[in-house]
C-alpha cells in the first residue's frame, strides 16, 4: 500500500519505461525541524511491472531548515521576489523560505491537503531529474 502515488516521465535512459513514485510513509519532527519521507519507484512497460530490473530504492528524502525552497503559487510557478531589481541577479529572482518551514505553513496553516503538497513535491523534484538514478 502507498499513501501518495504519482506518475513522473518516463525514464531517462529507456523512452518506453513509465515510472511511478509511490511515498509509503513520512517521519515527523517537529522538534528537529525534519520530515522524513519513505518512498520507492516502480517502473512499467508495456503494461508489465519490469521494477525489479531497475533501481527502485530512492535516496533518503527529508524536509528540513538546512535548505530552501522557492515558494510557489497555487499553480506551482515560482513568486517573484518583489525586491528583485537586477536582471543579472538570478539567485533572488523567486522568493525563497526554508524548506520545513514553508511545507508545514502550507499544510498546517494554510490547509493545503498532504497528498497534494507531496505529490507536488513529486512533480518538482522530477522536473529537476531527481529520480534519474
Amino acid at each position: 500500500m502507498s499513501l501518495v502515488k504519482q506518475k513522473i516521465s518516463n525514464h531517462n535512459e529507456f523512452a518506453e519505461v513509465e515510472r511511478e513514485v509511490s511515498i509509503v510513509g513520512f517521519s515527523a519532527d517537529d522538534e528537529n525541524k525534519r520530515i522524513q519521507i519513505f518512498a520507492k519507484l516502480s517502473y512499467e512497460r508495456n503494461g508489465k511491472d519490469v521494477t525489479k530490473m531497475l533501481k527502485s530504492d530512492l535516496p533518503d528524502w527529508v524536509i528540513s531548515n538546512d535548505y530552501s525552497v522557492v515558494v510557489r503559487d497555487e499553480n506551482l510557478q515560482p513568486v517573484q521576489n518583489p525586491k528583485w531589481k537586477e536582471e543579472n541577479d538570478e539567485e533572488n529572482k523567486y522568493l525563497t523560505c526554508p524548506a520545513y518551514d514553508y511545507f508545514v505553513d502550507l499544510v498546517f496553516n494554510k490547509g493545503l491537503n498532504i497528498k497534494i503538497a507531496l505529490q507536488s513535491y513529486v512533480i518538482l523534484d522530477d522536473e529537476r531529474g531527481a529520480f534519474n538514478l
